[in-house]
C-alpha cells in the first residue's frame, strides 16, 4: 500500500482543502452562484461541479489525447449524474486551455475514448478498482468521490470532511498516464500519493 504525505495539521484552516473558504466564493462567484444569504450557499453538488471544473485547469494533456485544435475537454461521469446537473451549469460558457468544455454522462468504461476527464460516483470499491486498472494508461483524468479512490489508482478523490471539500492526488498514477499537473495543486492536497 502506498504511503500518504499528510500535511501538517498547523497549517492555517483557511489554506486547508484548496482554500475552500477564501477561493470558493470567488469560484462560485464567477460561475453564477450568488452569495449573501444561507440559501444562496452553494450546495455540495454545486461545489463538487466546481472542483471537477477547477482541476481540468491544472492538468496538462498530451496534444494527442485533445483531439484537433478546437476540440472541446469532455467530462465524462460515468453512469447518472450524481450532481443533479450541476456539472453542465458549472461548465457552461467556461474553457480549459483555450477549449471549450462539454459534459457526458456515459453508462460503461468502454465509452471512455472521447473523454478527457471521468468522474466515478459511488462505492462500489471492486468495480472502481476494475475500472482504475483498465484506465491505468490512459491520458484520462480520473476524479472519484469513494473511500480511498486515490489510493485505489484514481487521481484525484474528492471528499467532503465536516464543511469542507478536500481533495487527494495520486501523483503517481497521473504522471503514468502522461499527464502533468500544477504544483499549485499539489500543494493545495489534502494529502499527495507519490
Amino acid at each position: 500500500m502506498s504511503r500518504r504525505r499528510r500535511r501538517s495539521t498547523t497549517r492555517p484552516r483557511a489554506n486547508t482543502g484548496w482554500g475552500v473558504l477564501a477561493t470558493l466564493g470567488t469560484l462560485c462567484g464567477a460561475l453564477g452562484f450568488a452569495s449573501g444569504s444561507a440559501s444562496d450557499t452553494p450546495t455540495e453538488n454545486q461545489l463538487r461541479a466546481v472542483f471537477v471544473y477547477r482541476f481540468t485547469q491544472m492538468i496538462e494533456w498530451p496534444a494527442s489525447a485533445l483531439g484537433a485544435p478546437g476540440d472541446p475537454i469532455t467530462l465524462c461521469g460515468l453512469g447518472e449524474d450524481p450532481t443533479d446537473g450541476e456539472m453542465e451549469k458549472a461548465v457552461a460558457g467556461q474553457r480549459s486551455h483555450d477549449r471549450a468544455l462539454t459534459v457526458r454522462w456515459i453508462d460503461a468504461a468502454a465509452e471512455r475514448e472521447a473523454c478527457q476527464a471521468l468522474y466515478i460516483a459511488g462505492e462500489d470499491t471492486a468495480a472502481i478498482g476494475e475500472l482504475l486498472e483498465a484506465l491505468a494508461d490512459s491520458p484520462v483524468l480520473t476524479i472519484g468521490d469513494a473511500a480511498e479512490f486515490a489510493e485505489q489508482g484514481g487521481m484525484i478523490e474528492l471528499r467532503r470532511l465536516e464543511r469542507r471539500m478536500q481533495f487527494e492526488i495520486n501523483r503517481g498514477a497521473i504522471e503514468r498516464a502522461g499527464l502533468g499537473i500544477q504544483t499549485k495543486l499539489l500543494g493545495h492536497a489534502a494529502a499527495v500519493y507519490p
